[in-house]
């Protein structure tokens, strides 16, 4: 579009000029403070906190985000199997993100529904990243189950940039040991990926703990939002 654009302005340069003035007397569209994100996941193995949930298997995972200025609410879900039960996970959550400068914060709750397990699960979250630069970022996260009360800390950095547009990205998390276990449960992951378009995203991760297997996931998702379709207006 914007190859047919400046065609057009070498070829009617009286016109060009005109859309110029047109542009610089209409008022500015302001962005609106209402959106709605979509996104579906294909990963070779969903793996959570160190531990795989769909014993090796691949998964499918969407979402469906609604915001309005810094609150948001959106649901996830994604196909889960234990011991050879197939089950799905489904999120709902909600809370906000208020930003200062290169501080992000998000604070909220997640309820994960199973529908073949009758308990109850449920998270108050608090997360953090701060850009230390445009390339580099660092941040942490901290999860409490309130239903079980137990406790879950990521701590998290990424840097951009990188040859071939890559992003390398890892995380490093722990339990506290309040899951009843003799040590601290430790799970680490580190990967690259990459986004095409602004749409599509290739990640590939390695993921190993202290208790479960080291394993590498391969991702491709797509997502977008109603402002994105919208150039952003």
């Amino acid at each position: 579009m914007l190859t047919l654009i400046s065609a057009l302005g070498m070829v009617w340069p009286v016109a060009a000029q005109a859309a110029d003035q047109a542009e610089t007397l209409a008022p500015t569209a302001e962005k609106s403070p209402f959106d709605v994100a979509v996104g579906v996941a294909f990963v070779s193995n969903y793996i959570s906190r160190g531990a795989t949930l769909t014993e090796d298997k691949p998964a499918v995972q969407a979402y469906v985000e609604a915001s309005y200025d810094m609150f948001y609410a959106g649901t996830w879900i994604s196909n889960i199997r234990a011991e050879d039960v197939k089950d799905a996970e489904i999120d709902l959550y909600a809370g906000i993100r208020p930003s200062f400068g290169a501080l992000s914060l998000d604070f909220g709750y997640v309820h994960y529904y199973y529908p073949k397990d009758p308990n109850n699960y449920g998270e108050l979250y608090a997360k953090g990243s701060y850009a230390l630069t445009d390339q580099f970022s660092a941040g942490a996260a901290y999860y409490h189950d309130v239903f079980v009360d137990t406790d879950w800390l990521d701590l998290t950095a990424s840097v951009n940039g990188l040859p071939w547009e890559t992003s390398l990205s890892g995380k490093l998390g722990t339990d506290f040991g309040s899951y009843g276990f003799d040590s601290d449960k430790v799970a680490w992951d580190l990967g690259l990926s990459r986004t095409f378009a602004d749409v599509v995203t290739v990640d590939l991760r390695y993921h190993d703990s202290n208790y479960d297997p080291g394993r590498v996931v391969a991702k491709l998702s797509f997502d977008t939002s109603w402002s994105a379709l919208q150039g952003g207006q």
